[in-house]
């Protein structure tokens, strides 16, 4: 009963010790670092057999995380169904990875093993956002934000990203980064936006890359820096943003930047 945070705070070879006396919460969490490469090497097959173990001792965390290998098909055939099947069960038991993981199936869909479900979706993200599951938090605000299957409160929303965005969630800092900028909970705060926006960046979030490489062009929120902001759209082009593909094939043929024109490379883009 001890919670999650305990368990990922032990160190291995203590979960270890646990997880091969029978712990079933030590042999879940052993499975999920197993699978993610957390700390040990990332081995399907070994998170797999944990979790196995913690499942068939009833563990409601070891149901989640088994749920979890199903729907990524981690170390065994994915099965959706069956992933539902389980996440549901531990869900009902309060392990916050179900809830959130049965909140989103509901949020996306999930063809036949879950339809798209937006009030059934907030029932699931509310508790599991509770407990501080960051990225049911990062899902429950945007069902705030735009008022799906909850009546909408961007006041809400905005707090929510805050928390997620603390989580080290990394697209809840793009959102709060949005929400500041934008001023949807107060007077509009570009110098705050920035900060959340470069977290969001450095995690890989492209959007958020593209918002620098325009802010630091046009120096918004930060003083005006075009080659930082012709680096920022190189990332985001990178990433796949064809806006960005665009503003830095421009920057390229008008000469932004201390690089100067460069026609052949920005037909490229």
């Amino acid at each position: 009963g001890r919670p999650q945070d305990f368990w990922s705070s032990l160190d291995v070879a203590e979960l270890q010790r646990m997880a091969a006396g029978g712990n079933g919460n030590a042999q879940a969490e052993l499975a999920w670092r197993h699978a993610h490469g957390d700390r040990v090497a990332r081995k399907p097959a070994a998170a797999l057999r944990w979790a196995l173990r913690s499942a068939e001792a009833d563990c409601p965390a070891g149901l989640a995380v088994l749920g979890w290998l199903l729907q990524h098909g981690c170390g065994l055939p994915r099965d959706a169904a069956e992933a539902v099947r389980l996440f549901s069960l531990s869900a009902s038991r309060g392990v916050p990875l179900a809830q959130y993981w049965m909140g989103r199936l509901r949020y996306f869909g999930a063809g036949e093993a879950a339809v798209q479900d937006y009030p059934l979706a907030v029932r699931w993200l509310q508790p599991a956002a509770a407990q501080g599951h960051a990225a049911a938090a990062d899902l429950l605000a945007r069902c705030y934000f735009f008022g799906r299957g909850i009546a909408q409160d961007r006041t809400a929303a905005c707090r929510l990203w805050r928390e997620a965005a603390a989580g080290g969630v990394a697209s809840a800092s793009y959102s709060l980064g949005m929400c500041l900028y934008g001023g949807v909970e107060a007077v509009a705060d570009p110098q705050a936006a920035i900060v959340h926006f470069r977290a969001a960046a450095e995690g890989g979030v492209v959007a958020a890359m593209f918002v620098l490489g325009q802010c630091a062009t046009f120096g918004v929120g930060m003083a005006r820096d075009p080659d930082a902001g012709l680096e920022w759209y190189r990332r985001a082009a990178e990433g796949g943003s064809r806006e960005a593909e665009f503003e830095l094939g421009e920057c390229l043929a008008y000469g932004v930047g201390d690089g100067g024109r460069d026609l052949i490379v920005a037909l490229r883009w």
